[in-house]
């Protein structure tokens, strides 16, 4: 009996095999569970994350801002486990998801952020070579953007408390220009060009830029580049819109014309005699015509360079003549006008024109001292005939102000040397440069009324040609 039972209980199939499996199955829909779970909360999680900005300003703001809308979103779900599966409730939480990584917050910050990553790009440039950049107004943006961080607002504390936060905005400072180029470039483009008559023969005349025109080309460059030459000036001690006239006005090419006191027509009856008396006559013709007959000449300055040579004395006087100052080895350029000084003594004198820096002009005595800015008030009474105070393109290219003085070459008169290389010279020399427009023709004889209008008079009726 024992026997048979235990035979029986041993035979009883109790199936460990299936609960075995099924014990397998119910594992892998756990461990199914826990990883879609998983998967899910990490979506949830992915989806929870939000962007920050790194200024130290915005960073804190935003951070709050997150933790508040991830603690609505924890308690929506909590509340109402059917979110999944109704689509209102879904559309809420999305809602709220949103404010996460659209929030006006978020937004500033991270345009704040993105700007000042700009600016340290420019930077890294700017120390290259510091001589081509506006190194203030970097300095500049550098303290508005100390003050966003502390104040969310770069124009500072007052301006916070009155706009509020605002983005932080930045915009590259213009960088410096070659302005000497700039003048150049202006300069020879430059047309509007007026006349004015100078002493000198019949149509003695010299052009010189419209003044109107020439301040609105200037107001054009100042404003494109206003920081720059504001800085310039400043240094130089004169008003910006002077500075760059002057600069623009150097380089204008001009036109002169030192007229015609006869010479030509008389210096051709001197050829037409020399025919007859030879090369000696007309020689003697020549010279005595062109200079020793005459108070006033104007000759060309190749000709004073040919009698007067490198290195003539040279003479700056007072206005009454009193002071002489020795100008000898100054670079001075002739005009070609003439004149006597003391007819007695057989004494001319040549013109010629020159610039001196203001510090020289200084210890000379023709400026006076203890002035900074150098206008034309500042030269001494007894000079201001012969000197007037200009701006100036120096050798290194840059606009100085310096002294222009009217000098004068003195020459003996009946020097027969003179005559001899004078005569010799314009055997092959004109005597002038031939007029190169109607306006310049030696024929017209100009007139300058009160108002500056001009007129040629050479018709007999006086033809209205031009503003001085």
């Amino acid at each position: 009996m024992a026997e048979c039972g235990t035979n029986q209980g041993l035979a009883v199939d109790l199936q460990y095999d299936q609960r075995i499996n099924d014990l397998r199955y119910q594992e892998e829909a756990m461990r199914r569970a826990e990883a879609m779970g998983a998967a899910k909360s990490k979506l949830f999680a992915d989806d929870l994350e939000f962007q920050t900005a790194a200024n130290s300003f915005d960073n804190p703001i935003i951070k709050n801002k997150a933790k508040e809308t991830i603690s609505k979103i924890g308690a929506f779900v909590r509340e109402n486990p059917d979110w999944e599966t109704n689509v209102n409730k879904r559309s809420q939480l999305n809602l709220l998801k949103r404010e996460l990584k659209d929030n006006p917050d978020l937004i500033r910050g991270v345009a704040s952020d993105n700007a000042y990553k700009q600016y340290l790009a420019d930077l890294q440039e700017v120390a290259k070579n510091p001589n081509q950049h506006d190194t203030e107004a970097y300095d500049s943006v550098a303290n508005q953007w100390n003050n966003y961080v502390r104040f969310g607002n770069q124009n500072g504390e007052e301006a916070a408390k009155t706009e509020g936060a605002k983005s932080f905005i930045y915009q590259k400072p213009k960088d410096w220009i070659d302005v000497n180029k700039a003048f150049a470039d202006v300069g020879n483009d430059f047309k509007d060009m007026r006349v004015k008559s100078v002493k000198g023969g019949m149509g003695a005349y010299e052009e010189y830029a419209n003044p109107d025109s020439l301040k609105i080309v200037a107001n054009q460059m100042y404003s494109q580049n206003q920081s720059q030459i504001d800085r310039i000036a400043k240094e130089k001690g004169i008003a910006p819109i002077d500075y760059v006239m002057a600069g623009i006005n150097a380089h204008i090419p001009k036109k002169r014309d030192m007229g015609d006191y006869g010479l030509a027509k008389e210096m051709a009856m001197a050829r037409y005699k020399a025919k007859a008396e030879g090369s000696a006559g007309m020689q003697a013709d020549t010279y005595k015509t062109s200079v020793v007959d005459r108070d006033h000449s104007v000759v060309s300055s190749d000709l004073m360079d040919a009698i007067l040579g490198p290195g003539a004395k040279t003479i700056l006087t007072s206005n009454d003549g009193k002071q002489v100052l020795d100008m000898t080895g100054i670079n001075a350029k002739r005009t070609g006008y003439n004149f006597y000084a003391d007819p007695k003594k057989g004494v001319k004198y040549a013109e010629a024109t020159a610039y001196i820096p203001i510090d020289q002009a200084v210890e000379m005595g023709i400026v006076k001292e203890g002035f900074e800015k150098f206008t034309d008030d500042e030269v001494a009474p007894e000079f201001n005939k012969f000197a007037k105070i200009e701006s100036k393109e120096g050798e290194d290219g840059k606009v100085h102000k310096a002294v222009k003085v009217t000098v004068f070459n003195p020459f003996d008169v009946n020097n027969a040397a003179n005559a001899g290389v004078f005569n010799a010279k314009t055997m092959t020399s004109k005597q002038r440069p031939n007029p190169e427009t109607e306006y310049q023709q030696s024929s017209q004889q100009i007139m300058v009324d009160d108002a500056g209008n001009l007129f040629d008079v050479s018709g007999g009726t006086p033809k209205f040609i031009g503003k001085k």
